[in-house]
């Protein structure tokens, strides 16, 4: 051993060039379609893929693929939540590794992995707290985005303002990987489009040779649901192909019907602030405005942070009050909830009420409704919000789908169904021949009400 290096040093530099030396093969796990969308030379590339069909497979060996290529650099994932990145490619990176005697230094904490050559693959959640600047300053020698339909509308800021100037270094390829979303809409949407400069890759589920039995699993399913091939949601899903499938959405906002820049001027407004706690999902805060002079409810503001304190709520909860002044303010007291909730009340004096939790699909339904008449609107410069209504899907049972960003959409409903209760009723006029009828009706039902109880069966005479 050299005199000059210490026994670790020593043994760390044999271990890196003996992992060096042993170069794997990531291509020749892939399939035909995975492999070409790997080797297109093009640096922005999007794959539209349907359900189950190894996207995320690819994506793990893309990560790898940029580790061996490129020593001591960044292999960046990102995924909508930390939760997310841990559960879908964490257990991918953690096969590799394992089947292919690599020597990675894996650290489940922080999603972070060490390998021989000095590189690092970082998994992150776009729900961390200040996600956009913890990615500025660094280099990377790939970046791998994935459920970029779910991502919304700060999918583009996220590319063109901190990844592609963080990837101009080392000349490095931005992947984007996901299935179609309900709307056809978003940067994401046009990325598969061909715009934006990205090279398209699309593949289904029936071009995995590692699910053999697809093509009846399939046909079962159409025949389970009472679905035929043009079911929007299975096209979506399971064909890869860009529809709108509004049933698969939990709300039925749409911007062309539930936009507003002003609230009418003249009336009366009372205000509630929801708030939905969080931690590793943010903390969410909204403002409903209401009148019961007008028909309209408006959710006026929109807001969410991760990793907040009660000390950091608080100070934002008083902010929010000096600014809009709500009558009521309304919180998600299930859980930590009540804890922190009772800590807003004793500690700074903040008046917060429980939310109606239960029921909540119903709730969802009541406000469904008044988005469909035009009733509820969103101020149009809340763009997060916009975009969980937009991404927000059904789970197979039609409750919404686990994993999916909702804390905005969450605080909002609480702040909805306390508005809703104080806003102004809408009286529907009817006219003297109706008002006999329905009066005609009522007593109709009530003779046969009352004859149906007074009727004896033949076994009681």
């Amino acid at each position: 051993m050299p005199q000059n290096l210490s026994d670790e040093v020593y043994l760390r530099a044999l271990l890196l060039k003996q992992y060096s030396a042993k170069r794997v093969d990531y291509l020749s796990q892939l399939f035909p379609k995975q492999r070409s969308f790997v080797v297109d030379p093009s640096t922005r590339k999007t794959a539209l893929c349907t359900r189950r069909a190894g996207k995320s497979e690819a994506a793990g060996r893309i990560l790898g693929i940029a580790a061996q290529a490129k020593p001591g650099e960044i292999a960046l994932y990102i995924s909508l939540t930390r939760d997310s990145a841990k559960r879908i490619m964490w257990p991918v990176l953690s096969r590799l590794n394992r089947e292919n005697g690599l020597g990675w230094e894996m650290a489940e904490s922080s999603l972070s992995i060490k390998t021989p050559e000095g590189s690092t693959i970082l998994l992150v959640g776009a729900d961390a707290i200040n996600f956009m600047d913890r990615l500025r300053g660094a280099k990377y020698s790939v970046v791998v985005i994935d459920e970029g339909q779910s991502f919304g509308s700060h999918l583009q800021t996220l590319v063109e303002d901190v990844l592609e100037p963080a990837c101009l270094d080392l000349q490095a390829t931005i992947y984007i990987l996901g299935t179609p979303g309900p709307i056809p809409n978003g940067f994401f949407y046009d990325a598969t489009n061909g715009k934006h400069g990205y090279s398209v890759h699309k593949w289904s589920v029936l071009d995995n040779p590692f699910m053999p039995h697809a093509k009846g699993f399939i046909e079962q399913m159409l025949k389970a649901r009472g679905w035929t091939t043009n079911n929007p949601t299975f096209r979506r899903e399971w064909l890869g192909e860009w529809v709108i499938d509004l049933d698969a959405l939990v709300y039925r906002f749409r911007r062309e019907r539930n936009i507003y820049s002003e609230i009418p001027s003249g009336v009366t407004i009372s205000r509630v602030l929801g708030i939905d706690y969080g931690w590793n999902d943010k903390t969410a805060f909204g403002i409903v405005s209401y009148s019961d002079e007008l028909p309209d409810i408006w959710i006026e503001h929109s807001e969410s942070h991760a990793e907040m304190i009660p000390s950091d709520i608080a100070i934002r909860i008083q902010r929010l009050v000096s600014l809009y002044h709500p009558s009521i303010i309304v919180a998600d007291t299930g859980g930590l909830g009540k804890s922190i909730t009772e800590e807003m009340i004793r500690r700074y004096g903040i008046p917060i009420k429980a939310a109606q939790k239960t029921e909540k699909m119903t709730n969802i339904h009541l406000m469904n409704g008044d988005f469909i008449d035009g009733h509820l609107k969103v101020h149009a410069s809340l763009g997060e919000l916009m975009g969980q209504y937009e991404t927000l899907v059904k789970d197979d049972k039609g409750n919404e789908q686990a994993g999916l960003s909702n804390d905005e959409c969450d605080c909002n409903l609480y702040a909805y169904r306390e508005a809703k209760a104080y806003a102004h009723t809408r009286v529907i006029k009817k006219s003297p021949a109706e008002l006999i009828a329905e009066e005609e009706d009522k007593m109709e039902r009530e003779l046969i009400e009352k004859h149906e109880q007074n009727k004896k069966e033949w076994w009681e005479l």
